[in-house]
C-alpha cells in the first residue's frame, strides 16, 4: 500500500511506494499532534476518520458519532458546491482548496480554510481525500466587519436621505452577520416608544410603522436600561425579559442589541440583530454593531446640526425683523414722552443694550431655549449684585425669554431711577416659581424694591408699564400686579407654551 498524490503532468511520475506501516504512522502522529482539524474522507465524501480539534469543531464527543456522514453535507448553501469544486480540482491536480461557513449546531458560526489533497493506494487508483482544516474564523470576521464599516461609513456620507441610508446600513449588517433579521429602533418624542425606523426581515408592512416599548420587558427596552450592550442566547429560555411581540411573531431565538447614542447624552435608539436558530455572538460580533451604532449617531447628529442650522437661518430672520420693530417703539416712545433729548438717547441706548443682552442669552441656546436664571444674570448685569436673584432654574421658549429680558430691564430702570438701585436704601429683590392649574404651567414672577422712594412715581415715564403691559397681558394673556404698599412691588404671571 502507498499513498500518492496525483500529479497534473503524468501518472507516471508518480512517488515511490509508502510502506503501509510508515503512511499509517504519519497518520496518527498528524491526527494526534496537528492543532488544525484533520480528515480522512473516502472518493464519495464518506468521512473515514477525524482528529479531536475535528470533533470540538462539530461538537461532538467522539468520532463514531460522525464518521461515515457525508463530508460535504457539513456545508451549507453555496459551500457546499465549493467544497466538490475543490474535491474536483483535487481530482485533477491533486489539491484543491476553499474557505466555507461552519454553522455548529449550537449556533456558532466559523470559517475554515480547508485544503483538500487527493490519496492513492498502491494501485495507482484515488483512494480519497487528507483534509486539513485551519480555522480563520477571527481573520474572516475582521476583514468581513471592516469591508463592511467601510461601506457603511462611505455610505453616511454619500446617501443624503437618512431614512435611506438607514436602511442600506441594515441589510449590510445582515448580510455580513449571516443574520436574517436587523433592526433600527428610533425613540418616539415622548419617550415611551421606539419605532421601527429600518430593518430587513420583517414583515412586509411593519418597517416605519411598528413600535415596541422602552420598559424593560422587551430587549429594546433592557437595553437602553442596561446601558451596554445584550446578548440574547435563546428568547425562549430568557429570564431578564419576555421579549416583545415583534420578536415572538418572528419567532426569534438569538440575537444581540446595543444602545445608539443621539444627541446631548440623550439615545436616538437601539441597533439589533437577530436570527431565528441559535447562534452565538462573540467580541467582534459586539465590537462590529457598536461601531455600526457609533456610525448612525455619527450621521444622526449631523442631521440634528443641519436642521439646527436651518431653523436658526429661520429664527434669525424672524427675529431680525421683530427687533427693528421693536427698536422703531422703543425709538418713538423714548424721544416722545421725554422733552431732554439726551435722557431719551440714554434711554433708548439702554434699553437697546437690554435687547442685546436677551438676545446673547438666547443665542447661546440656538434661539430654542434658556436657562431662566442665566436670563435674569446677563439681563440684569449692568447692576452687579445689587439685585438678588432666586427660583428654580428652568428652561423658558427663546421667545418668552426675549421679552423677560425687556420686562427685567424695565424694572430695573424703575429701581435706578426711584427705588434702591438710585438711593442704595433698600434692596432689589427677583424671584420666581412655578405653579400649575390643571395641565396648565404658570411661571409668576415678583420684582420687590423695598426702598421708601420706589413708588415715586411707580410708572416712570410710562412707556415701561406700558410695555411690560403689553408683553404681560396682551401677548401671554397673563397678570400683572403693581402694589405701592409696604413697599413697591410687581407681580407677573404667565401661562408657559
Amino acid at each position: 500500500m502507498k499513498i500518492e498524490t496525483k500529479s497534473p503532468a503524468s501518472r507516471d511520475d508518480r512517488a515511490a511506494p509508502f510502506p503501509v506501516d510508515q503512511r499509517e504512522a504519519a497518520y496518527d502522529s498528524l491526527f494526534q499532534h496537528s492543532l488544525d482539524c484533520v480528515k480522512l474522507v473516502d472518493t464519495d465524501g464518506s468521512l473515514r476518520r477525524i482528529n479531536q480539534c475535528g470533533c470540538d469543531s462539530l461538537e461532538v464527543k467522539s468520532p463514531d458519532m460522525v464518521v461515515g456522514q457525508c463530508y460535504f453535507e457539513f456545508w451549507s448553501g453555496h459551500d457546499i458546491e465549493k467544497a466538490r469544486a475543490a474535491a474536483a480540482q483535487a481530482d485533477d491536480s491533486g489539491s484543491g482548496r476553499f474557505t466555507g461557513i461552519y454553522t455548529s449546531p449550537s449556533g456558532r458560526v466559523s470559517c475554515w480554510d480547508e485544503m483538500i489533497t487527493a490519496t492513492y493506494g498502491e494501485d495507482g487508483s484515488q483512494s480519497g481525500y487528507l483534509i486539513i482544516s485551519r480555522n480563520v474564523t477571527e481573520t474572516y470576521q475582521l476583514l468581513t466587519q471592516q469591508r463592511a464599516l467601510a461601506e457603511i461609513s462611505a455610505a453616511a456620507l454619500e446617501v443624503e436621505d437618512f431614512g435611506a441610508f438607514l436602511q442600506l446600513l441594515t441589510e449590510t449588517v445582515a448580510k455580513t452577520l449571516g443574520l436574517p433579521m436587523t433592526k433600527v429602533l428610533e425613540i418616539t418624542e415622548d419617550r415611551n416608544l421606539l419605532l421601527l425606523r429600518a430593518g430587513i426581515g420583517w414583515e412586509d408592512g411593519l418597517v416605519g410603522k411598528a413600535k415596541v416599548g422602552t420598559e424593560r420587558d422587551s430587549q429594546a427596552g433592557y437595553t437602553l436600561l442596561s446601558d451596554k450592550p445584550v446578548i440574547v442566547d435563546d428568547l425562549t429560555t430568557e429570564t431578564r425579559f419576555t421579549g416583545p411581540q415583534l420578536l415572538r411573531q418572528h419567532k426569534v431565538r438569538s440575537g444581540l442589541s446595543v444602545i445608539i447614542p443621539g444627541e446631548r447624552g440623550a439615545p436616538y435608539g437601539v441597533l439589533g440583530v437577530h436570527t431565528n436558530t441559535l447562534r452565538k455572538f462573540d467580541e467582534y460580533d459586539i465590537d462590529f454593531i457598536q461601531a455600526v451604532a457609533n456610525t448612525i449617531s455619527a450621521r444622526w447628529r449631523q442631521e440634528c446640526f443641519d436642521r439646527d442650522q436651518q431653523t436658526l437661518v429661520r429664527e434669525m430672520a424672524h427675529r431680525a425683523g421683530n427687533m427693528f420693530q421693536i427698536a422703531g417703539s422703543l425709538f418713538r416712545q423714548s424721544f416722545d414722552v421725554l422733552e431732554d433729548v439726551e435722557t431719551a438717547k440714554q434711554s433708548f441706548s439702554d434699553r437697546l443694550d437690554a435687547m442685546a443682552r436677551s438676545c446673547s442669552s438666547i443665542a447661546r441656546g440656538g434661539f430654542k431655549k434658556i436657562a431662566i436664571r442665566s436670563l435674569a444674570e446677563d439681563t440684569l448685569s449692568p447692576f452687579g449684585d445689587l439685585i438678588s436673584i432666586s427660583g428654580r432654574d428652568f428652561d423658558v421658549p427663546g421667545d418668552l425669554a426675549f421679552d423677560l429680558g425687556l420686562v427685567w430691564h424695565e424694572l430695573a430702570t424703575n429701581s435706578a431711577k426711584y427705588g434702591a438701585l438710585h438711593t442704595l436704601d433698600g434692596e432689589v429683590k427677583l424671584s420666581w416659581k412655578l405653579d400649575r392649574d390643571g395641565a396648565d404651567r404658570y411661571l409668576s414672577i415678583l420684582w420687590q424694591d423695598t426702598s421708601p422712594s420706589a413708588g415715586t412715581p411707580a410708572t416712570g415715564t410710562g412707556f415701561g408699564t406700558q410695555l411690560i403691559s403689553q408683553l404681560v397681558e396682551l401677548k401671554y394673556r397673563g397678570a400683572v400686579e403693581i402694589s405701592d404698599h409696604p413697599a413697591y412691588a410687581c407681580k407677573l404671571r404667565i401661562r408657559l407654551p
